[in-house]
């Protein structure tokens, strides 16, 4: 059952699994695209996981592009419904084909993105953000707190010198799952709260009242 909640939270389009060769080499890309998009939530930890499939908003679509009269032209969060093939996505990353084959941590981090969003406001529309000092219990508005300390005192220098908070975020997530040893020399104590908190299974262990009532 728990399996399957998951893949209802994954969606590649159509139109992806039907250009999947363009993206993805080898007798079957069909089959190597859904492989690659379930590792796109790898990088979560049991219980943040568990979380996110259980909430009722929060999908990953595979898209060849994004849809008209969204912007960024790119992979990119969207917050609120979105009607795609008939269905309607509430709070949905979606995620380009070629972003997906590359494997430059993009995935990752749009996911960091929505999960951000759902951890700091539930997902309401414009609400706040977990690294904007949000959260949806006390427990994840300390989270949100350290992520605040860990923004403003963040290394000089690059993009660093000039992104937001929910930016800041997202990005590291990225370098943690594709260059996690350049984000350790980077930036050692975002580092540190993406391996030892947020992103680490043993923090997260019996924790799984921490976040409320999703969606309530």
């Amino acid at each position: 059952m728990e399996e399957a909640r998951r893949r209802k939270k994954l969606y590649p389009t159509t139109r992806a699994l039907w250009l999947a060769g363009l993206w993805f080499s080898g007798p079957d890309p069909v089959r190597a695209l859904r492989k690659a998009l379930d590792e796109v939530l790898s990088f979560l930890p049991p219980i943040l996981l568990a979380h996110f499939v259980a909430h009722p908003a929060g999908y990953v679509l595979v898209v060849p592009h994004v849809p008209a009269g969204l912007r960024p032209r790119r992979s990119c969060y969207v917050e609120g419904d979105l009607y795609v093939e008939g269905r309607i996505f509430r709070n949905a990353v979606f995620l380009l084909g070629a972003d997906l084959a590359g494997g430059w941590g993009v995935g990752p981090h749009e996911v960091a993105h929505l999960l951000d969003h759902l951890l700091g406001s539930d997902g309401r529309p414009e609400g706040v953000y977990l690294s904007e000092g949000g959260g949806t219990t006390p427990f994840l508005r300390e989270l949100g707190r350290e992520l605040q300390t860990l923004y403003r005192s963040r290394p000089s220098g690059g993009y660093r010198d000039w992104i937001g908070p929910r930016g800041y975020l997202a990005r590291s997530v990225q370098m943690y799952a594709a260059q996690p040893e350049e984000l350790r020399s980077q930036d050692p104590a975002m580092y540190g709260f993406l391996d030892e908190v947020l992103l680490s299974e043993a923090f997260w262990k019996d924790k799984e009242d921490c976040f409320g009532h999703p969606g309530g």
